[in-house]
């Protein structure tokens, strides 16, 4: 009895032992993590029609390289040919006016000085007209009247210069000026306005201009082959009266209403 007595410390202390193993066990064993997110329900994917569908595939898309897009080509179209002729003819003109005003205010008696001062007068209207007649005329859709008007001004000057150079010399010249300086802008407009897409309209004016400036560049050649001919500038200024007033007829076609019948 006093052995067995002895051994019980012994056992209770191996057990205690024991379950002190088994707790150390438990408690160096990695715990299971407790995903958050897991317990969020995720909810169904939507599937994208209609507008949404074609704005993903349209940003999806791969940009189109620099230079891809082809430049329209006018050289088949009528209505761009006429207002390439149109703004020929009116910066003629101006080339014409540019060229021989002073040598023929100078053929008429005037110093150099003062032929020189004179075409800068006239230099100075135009500048006046360039910025003013735009303002007015795009209160307007139609401007064809504008443009009428400024024709009958330059025709005017012309008429001026050959019948009474001498008598109001200042008034022919404003009103070559007045004319000219605002057909210039006006013409361009007109080119514009037929076209609401921003790169064809750059287009339209791009071939307005290239074959506009190549008839312009032509005319004091041939207005002083004229003078030569005939010895006088009179001539020249009766023919450039007279492209004027072909100038007048033209811009009756420029109906806005049917510009997009001509250049669609």
């Amino acid at each position: 009895m006093a052995r067995l007595r002895r051994k019980k410390p012994t056992t209770a202390m191996m057990a205690n032992a024991t379950k002190a193993m088994v707790i150390m066990e438990a408690s160096s064993s990695p715990k299971p993590k407790c995903d958050a997110s897991a317990a969020i329900p995720k909810p169904a994917a939507i599937p994208a029609t209609g507008p949404i569908q074609e704005g993903l595939e349209a940003a999806a898309a791969p940009a189109p390289a620099a230079g891809a897009a082809v430049q329209e080509s006018f050289f088949g179209n009528r209505r761009a040919w006429l207002l390439a002729i149109f703004f020929g003819l009116g910066t003629a003109s101006y080339t014409c006016v540019l060229a021989w005003l002073a040598p023929y205010y100078v053929e008429q008696g005037w110093s150099e000085q003062n032929a020189g001062l004179l075409l800068g007068f006239l230099t100075a209207m135009e500048v006046v007209s360039g910025l003013v007649t735009p303002a007015i005329a795009n209160r307007r859709q139609d401007k064809r009247g504008v443009v009428a008007v400024l024709l009958v001004l330059i025709i005017l000057g012309f008429c001026g210069l050959i019948l009474s150079p001498q008598h109001l010399s200042l008034l022919w010249p404003c009103l070559l000026g007045l004319g000219i300086g605002g057909l210039f802008p006006m013409s361009l407009i007109l080119s514009l306005d037929h076209l609401d897409n921003p790169r064809r309209a750059g287009g339209l004016t791009a071939f307005v201009q290239g074959i506009g400036y190549l008839i312009a560049g032509l005319s004091p050649l041939i207005a002083g082959i004229i003078r030569d001919q005939l010895g006088s500038f009179e001539w020249a200024w009766w023919a450039l009266t007279g492209v004027v007033g072909l100038m007048i007829l033209m811009v009756l076609r420029f109906d806005p209403r049917h510009y997009h019948q001509h250049i669609d």
